[in-house]
């Protein structure tokens, strides 16, 4: 496959998966009475039954046993199981307690920690802009957090987990439909331990509830296999300040989610952190154009 080829591959691939997670606080807040726990661990085990069986349509069940028998792989996948799954505690928590918002500044401040791995990790040096953009994206977080006295902690657990599990995604060498299966079964004997032995009953929300709740359950396999197998996918062919531009889809989407459709508070306080968030993007995708689109 050409380069050309492979760039507008990720890009797509890229784009779709950003767009999904945007929305997905729509999803996750029609499981709001569930526990966070219980959410992810129906997540973990759904998301394991979907990408198994895509592997063996696809044939790759081969490459999924082959990265148990190689430890740099498997240690690459631990380390992304342990991130995904932080990450997903997180939103899925956050989104329940009504703090989409939080969410949402979470994935705005993600490309730009994105750029500050890419320069110290991948040697993907960031221009004047650039630069300047993480800056002020700094002074936007601290401004919040001395306003409202105290470190808006969903945010930077969001940020920090996602921006490293894209970091080992990318440069781990493993197919990203296997690199997924492998990290969800990894997790999946915990899932499945807390389903199984948790203090509610047994297997909770998925015998308790009516059908609705149980196809929502099953479904958030789906729901969370799919983006983070096309944002690997564009990751892999991407260079990662450009999957950061692209990044800042996701979070617009959940700003807007969390003050028109949920109704959450959007006063001088965030309005003023955004702006200093606002005008790093402006400056953040000025200084990456300029320099032109940039590929893997």
């Amino acid at each position: 496959m050409r380069a050309g080829n492979g760039a507008g591959l990720g890009f797509l691939a890229a784009l779709s998966a950003f767009v999904s997670w945007g929305l997905l606080p729509l999803y996750w807040k029609l499981l709001a009475d569930v526990p966070a726990m219980e959410v992810l661990a129906q997540r973990i085990f759904w998301t394991v039954v979907v990408t198994c069986a895509a592997l063996g349509v696809s044939g790759q069940l081969g490459g999924f046993l082959a990265v148990f028998r190689s430890v740099p792989q498997l240690r690459a996948a631990v380390a992304a199981s342990v991130l995904i799954s932080a990450n997903g505690l997180t939103f899925i928590w956050a989104v329940a307690q009504g703090r989409v918002t939080e969410v949402s500044l979470g994935y705005y401040i993600n490309p730009l920690l994105n750029m500050l791995l890419g320069y110290v990790v991948l040697n993907e040096r960031p221009n004047r802009l650039q630069s300047l953009a993480i800056g002020l994206a700094g002074l936007g977080v601290a401004f919040l957090t001395v306003s409202a006295g105290a470190l808006p902690w969903p945010s930077f657990v969001l940020a920090a987990c996602f921006s490293l599990y894209g970091l080992v995604r990318k440069t781990a060498p493993i197919q990203p439909l296997v690199g997924l299966a492998v990290e969800m079964t990894l997790a999946a004997p915990l899932a499945l331990a807390y389903l199984l032995l948790a203090p509610a009953v047994p297997l909770g929300a998925f015998v308790t509830d009516g059908a609705t709740m149980i196809v929502l359950l099953a479904l958030s396999g789906v729901a969370s296999a799919l983006p983070l197998w096309l944002f690997s996918v564009g990751a892999r062919r991407l260079a990662y300040t450009t999957v950061g531009v692209l990044m800042f889809l996701a979070p617009s989407l959940q700003l807007s989610i969390a003050v028109l459709v949920y109704g959450e508070p959007f006063e001088t306080m965030q309005a003023v952190t955004f702006t200093f968030i606002w005008s790093a993007i402006a400056l953040y995708l000025f200084g990456t154009l300029r320099e032109g689109p940039t590929s893997r």
